[in-house]
């Protein structure tokens, strides 16, 4: 053990630990040894780390080995170094991963399916669960110059139209038959894209079309061929005269 090494152990708050197992521990050629019962009557030692080889071990036996859950993480430590509160460490690292994993996931689909197809929002609002809040989160609305907000703790008030739709969602799963019912997480999708290409009472006009400007194409909609041909300047400002139209009839419908 070298000096820099001792000085970490000297430092850590677990090194009183490690010598009330003194019994247990071997000194030989400068390293640390820890003795432990592999199997009755069969003894097995592996070196005594100090915390910069701690890490370097979660790391090889965790994240280089495919991320296994704590206990497998900790079945391949345990074989190959020692430390005193060594499960608890395995715990803790490989928790903090799995919630990294998470975040990431996450910020692979804001950015893919919301910032990538319809451009950054001005705003981002969120729960609390914990996948939002990362910093990992933070950094990808950052880059995107978007302003990351969150709701209150138990105020579902804080985000009315998120709830609102649950609602709404929560009612259009209940139509499914009793089949598609039982799998309701594969519909929710098909679900969704018919509230989306129907009107509601309360603007008269299906978010679809408030979104892109026209009906949406569903599966039997006949072909129809239209004669007259438009330059793209023409179609953009039709479209634009449209939206504005569109929107502003939804204000004059929700300010009555």
């Amino acid at each position: 053990m070298t000096e820099c090494e001792k000085d970490d152990w000297l430092k850590d708050a677990n090194f009183r630990k490690l010598y009330s197992d003194k019994g247990r521990l071997i000194f030989q050629d400068d390293i640390v040894w820890h003795r432990m019962n592999a199997m009755v009557n069969l003894w097995r030692i592996r070196s005594v780390l100090p915390p910069k080889l701690q890490n370097l071990l979660l790391r090889a036996c965790h994240d280089q080995f495919g991320h296994q859950r704590r206990n497998r993480t900790f079945y391949l430590i345990k074989f190959r170094g020692y430390w005193p509160g060594m499960r608890a460490t395995v715990e803790n690292y490989v928790g903090q991963c799995e919630r990294y994993q998470k975040a990431v996931t996450v910020g692979k689909i804001i950015k893919e399916q919301i910032f990538d197809k319809f451009g950054a929002p001005e705003r981002l609002l969120s729960d609390q669960g914990k996948n939002l809040l990362s910093s990992l989160i933070k950094q990808l609305c950052n880059g995107y110059g978007v302003d990351k907000a969150r709701t209150s703790a138990y105020h579902p008030q804080g985000n009315g139209c998120c709830e609102i739709f649950n609602r709404t969602l929560h009612g259009l799963l209940v139509t499914l038959d009793d089949i598609a019912r039982k799998k309701w997480q594969e519909h929710v999708s098909e679900v969704v894209a018919q509230y989306n290409s129907t009107p509601p009472a309360t603007t008269g006009y299906s978010p679809f079309h408030l979104l892109f400007g026209r009906e949406a194409k569903l599966p039997r909609d006949p072909i129809v061929i239209n004669g007259q041909e438009e330059t793209p300047d023409e179609w953009v400002s039709e479209l634009s005269e449209r939206n504005a139209n569109d929107h502003l009839g939804v204000s004059e419908k929700g300010g009555k």
